[in-house]
């Protein structure tokens, strides 16, 4: 009976084990991007909090919140059981600065970067995890669900229905082509969690955007490795005038941010034919439609600056259409 008795106790003992180191080997940093968000940021916090598989750490960046964005942090944040660190700039330093400043900081081998007017399913670094557990994954993220202020389900965001209702696995320069190279498909930073070593040198490319800092660190990341889908809907991001696209969609800024993520495509991934128009009729129809403020032609071509822009990546669009159809990159625009 002894015997039976040690066995059982060493198996047990063996399970319990394994199974905390492998809690342990999945280290997540959750970076928590805050500014004059404390109306949203209880929802956000305690939704981190209580994820069923815990993150490693939690980072809160407030950056020169003028709110009580501090005050809730530092109390709800001290009450949780969890390694935490609280960053507060002196000065409003931006988006971009702030994802940086995180990605430093951070000492987990992923990094979830959340946004203050978002929140999280209980269950979202459980399926994550899933997909992260191939080690050649550096992009996992979930479906998400746009929501407005008051925490009501919105419709009519077009770029959702391109997802698939079926988790998947695929190689990184397949997304791109398909969802990611005509529009950013990936509508929320939340709803994803990076390999931190496929961020490495990421720094020069978000200090170039202004916008659409997610965008550029999909692509980043998926210049090789995979990327992992769950199609749970297990994040909820809020659409209101105060965020960053609200405030920006009809901004210059807007489109050279388009622009400058697009040409890191080009230049990064072999694209089709159909793809490389796609992607430059997309900023032209864009432009068409939403308008910039500053200029009374819907025509971005005779935008001041952001003309010279397109153009250029007109241009470049065309040579790597000539290389692909005919093998000439002087090829011109008939």
């Amino acid at each position: 009976m002894g015997r039976i008795r040690d066995f059982f106790i060493n198996s047990v003992s063996f399970i319990k084990d394994k199974f905390h180191k492998e809690k342990n080997d999945f280290k997540v940093s959750t970076v928590v991007l805050g500014y004059n968000g404390g109306k949203y940021l209880r929802k956000r916090l305690e939704s981190i909090i209580n994820q069923s598989l815990k993150p490693y750490e939690i980072i809160y960046l407030d950056d020169a919140s003028t709110d009580d964005s501090l005050k809730i942090a530092k109390s709800i944040l001290k009450k949780s059981k969890i390694k935490h660190k609280i960053i507060v700039n002196k000065k409003n330093m931006g988006c971009g600065s702030q994802i940086i400043k995180g990605l430093n900081t951070a000492k987990g081998d992923f990094i979830w970067f959340t946004e203050q007017d978002d929140y999280s399913s209980i269950a979202f670094l459980t399926n994550i995890r899933k997909l992260l557990a191939d080690s050649a994954v550096n992009l996992a993220f979930c479906k998400s669900e746009p929501l407005d202020v008051v925490y009501r389900k919105l419709s009519g965001y077009p770029s959702y229905s391109e997802l698939p209702n079926e988790d998947y696995l695929i190689d990184g320069s397949e997304q791109i082509e398909s969802l990611l190279c005509v529009r950013n498909t990936i509508l929320d930073l939340s709803s994803a969690v990076f390999r931190k070593a496929a961020l490495e040198g990421i720094e020069t490319y978000i200090s170039k955007c202004k916008i659409f800092y997610d965008w550029i660190m999909y692509a980043y990341v998926l210049k090789s490795g995979k990327v992992g889908y769950c199609s749970k809907v297990l994040n909820y991001h809020l659409r209101h005038p105060d965020s960053i696209m609200g405030r920006n969609r009809q901004n210059p800024l807007f489109y050279e941010d388009v622009l400058t993520v697009k040409n890191f495509i080009v230049e990064n991934f072999k694209l089709s034919v159909e793809k490389l128009q796609e992607m430059l009729d997309e900023v032209k129809t864009d432009y068409e439609s939403c308008g910039c403020i500053g200029s009374n032609s819907d025509n971005i071509s005779e935008h001041p600056f952001l003309g010279r822009k397109y153009n250029d990546f007109k241009e470049k669009v065309f040579r790597k259409i000539a290389q692909i159809t005919t093998g000439n990159s002087d090829f011109k625009e008939k």
